[in-house]
């Protein structure tokens, strides 16, 4: 059975010969991948927060969690307006417990906003929203 990411079936190892000193065959390094699991949306009228857990050092490793929201409910939220780089970096956080790669300008925002006392709820794009769901995208 064919592993997939993104839609697209990881390439496999398994199976080819072994390689030779004379060949001439670069190693491709294996980009990080995210563990984390989206779950659907109830509606378009729900969304996703990212809280940011406050850390006491701007060096301490990013600890977040996503969670639902309803606009009926106008939870209390910051929008993040930042720059996409590649959808996929080599940047991580943990993110409800499992690494969640992202590109630098994100992660360093997201560095730069969190507080060393308080939990910070945002929105940003390339997290909140689950890029690989269309519909879920145009809403």
């Amino acid at each position: 059975m064919a592993e997939y990411q993104y839609g697209i079936p990881r390439l496999s190892m398994e199976g080819l010969p072994e390689s030779r000193s004379d060949d001439r065959i670069q190693q491709i390094e294996r980009e990080p991948t995210n563990s984390f699991r989206y779950t659907p949306l109830d509606n378009e009228n729900s969304i996703r927060l990212l809280t940011i857990q406050p850390a006491e050092s701007n060096s301490d490793p990013l600890v977040c969690t996503i969670s639902p929201a309803e606009f009926r409910e106008r939870p209390a939220y910051e929008a993040l307006s930042y720059t996409w780089g590649s959808n996929l970096g080599s940047h991580a956080i943990t993110l409800n417990g499992s690494p969640f790669f992202m590109d630098q300008n994100l992660f360093e925002a997201l560095r730069y906003l969190r507080s060393q006392r308080q939990k910070k709820a945002l929105s940003a794009d390339a997290i909140c929203i689950y890029q690989n769901d269309i519909p879920e995208r145009n809403w």
